[in-house]
């Protein structure tokens, strides 16, 4: 959120807030609560500027947020707590080959993206 305006991170896949993820250890974990609680605490108090470009269908403004550390985004991708978001955007395809390469966060346990054949972490939903 932005004042009263919900924003979407332009490129990046993120698990939902509800989805739940499991670990290299094949233990349950909250993945959409740890990104956002990551992400929050990775911001803290700094400036982050963001860039809007148009809306998507659900009223969201799609931008590309930053700090002086860099693109949020691609902060996430790497740290494996969303995925790129192919499907729209190439921007972040890097990022998540080293995330995937590096096992980490959500690629430290593997499935199948659904309808790619593309290796994806396990979620679950309830």
């Amino acid at each position: 959120m932005i004042g009263s305006e919900r924003i979407r991170l332009q490129g990046v896949d993120a698990r939902e807030l509800d989805q739940i993820c499991l670990d290299s250890m094949g233990e349950v974990w909250t993945c959409g609560i740890d990104a956002r609680d990551r992400l929050i605490r990775h911001i803290g108090s700094r400036e982050t500027p963001c860039v809007t470009n148009s809306k998507d269908a659900f009223g969201r403004w799609l931008a590309t947020c930053s700090t002086e550390e860099g693109d949020l985004s691609a902060w996430l991708v790497r740290e494996g707590l969303g995925m790129a978001f192919i499907q729209y955007s190439s921007a972040y395809v890097a990022e998540e080959a080293m995330a995937r390469s590096a096992q980490k966060g959500m690629w430290g346990a593997h499935s199948l993206r659904r309808g790619t054949g593309a290796a994806e972490p396990p979620a679950l939903r309830f």
